[in-house]
């Protein structure tokens, strides 16, 4: 009967909605978003500690001392305290962080970036509405067959084939969301540009429930 057939387009109808539902949001999924501008500041960190320098001065002037004294032990005295000095002093320079006050800045392409999302947004648009139309071109041609082969009444079927014909439309502007997109690239603020993009998104959606609510009520009328 056509009201078995009916109940089944309405409940594949629904699930096409969240098929299409899902494509959005996959591939709006695919922008990339860059990273905020990092700011970082850095401090210089001077070692003023001049006891390593000192101390192996003082090493090697025993060591030269001894030598020419001939004393054996002011020579290794000289010689140990020199080597304690260098390694006190390359142990702090190796120790020491010199840092300057710097930006690190990542060039961002705000235009780019937003023009990115448009195209997009419009390859997703141009699929989402063929796919809607194809499907809804199958559906009432099914509907169709039905309602040649089993309603009797030429009047009635004459009258279902009418209503049968029509199909909803998803009524989105890209052009706006061009607009809106372009707008946003201005601020030169990833999270401006991001927020506008999941404002589209959520726009779309409800473009699509509308969409479907309006077709829905086109297969109700056939049970009227």
């Amino acid at each position: 009967m056509i009201k078995d057939t009916v109940i089944k387009v309405k409940e594949s109808l629904n699930e096409e909605k969240n098929k299409i539902v899902s494509f959005l949001n996959e591939r709006m999924r695919s922008i990339v978003f860059p990273e905020d501008v990092a700011i970082g500041r850095s401090e210089k960190v001077e070692n003023n500690d001049k006891t390593p320098l000192l101390i192996a001065g003082g090493g090697a002037l025993g060591l030269l001392i001894g030598i020419c004294s001939g004393a054996k032990w002011l020579s290794a005295i000289g010689l140990c305290a020199g080597a304690i000095g260098g390694v006190m002093y390359f142990k702090n320079k190796k120790g020491t962080v010199h840092y300057d006050d710097q930006q690190q800045t990542n060039e961002i392409d705000y235009s780019k970036l937003s023009n990115s999302i448009y195209k997009t947004m419009e390859s997703a648009h141009s699929h989402i509405t063929k796919e809607w139309d194809n499907y809804l071109g199958q559906q009432n041609s099914m509907l169709k067959s039905e309602i040649r082969s089993t309603v009797v009444d030429d009047d009635k079927k004459n009258e279902l084939l009418d209503k049968v014909t029509r199909r909803s439309q998803i009524h989105f502007s890209m052009m706006d969301a061009n607009s809106d997109l372009l707008s946003s690239s201005r601020s030169k603020d990833v999270n401006a540009i991001k927020s506008v993009m999941l404002s589209l998104i959520e726009k779309y959606k409800v473009a699509i429930e509308q969409a479907y609510k309006e077709q829905l009520s086109f297969y109700s009328s056939l049970l009227e």
